[in-house]
């Protein structure tokens, strides 16, 4: 099954290509939108017109916990009302996508998305204090 990650830039797409194990490397399309302001409606389209699970990896541009929140509610509010059956997942670094690669929590919950056949439940946001 093939995956598809949207991220904002070429350079985001640089650093996100680096952590797509090898065996994985023909699995994944990996598609920068240009602006961050395209990465959203870009993973939509391709989530809906493909029926194959995206991956929308961004910056947070913040480390302030309730913007991240806010950030990861917009988002599954929006997904929510999405007539798809594949996972759409967001994925974002906080501060940034390249402060992020150092975290090894954030790399392999990618990995495992990247792993998933599509049949696993898509996880909600845990709600935070």
């Amino acid at each position: 099954m093939i995956h598809y990650i949207v991220v904002e830039g070429e350079s985001d797409a640089k650093h996100i290509r680096a952590i797509v194990p090898d065996d994985l490397v023909d699995k994944v399309v990996i598609v920068p939108a240009g602006k961050r302001n395209s990465a959203i409606p870009l993973a939509k389209s391709i989530a809906l017109a493909k029926q194959a699970p995206v991956a929308l990896i961004m910056d947070a541009g913040t480390e302030d916990d309730d913007l991240v929140r806010d950030q990861e509610l917009g988002f599954e509010d929006f997904v929510a009302m999405l007539p798809i059956s594949s996972p759409l997942r967001l994925f974002l670094g906080v501060p940034t996508i390249v402060a992020s690669l150092d975290d090894v929590d954030w790399e392999s919950e990618i990995v495992a998305f990247l792993r998933d056949d599509g049949t696993a439940p898509r996880p909600t946001f845990a709600y935070r204090p």
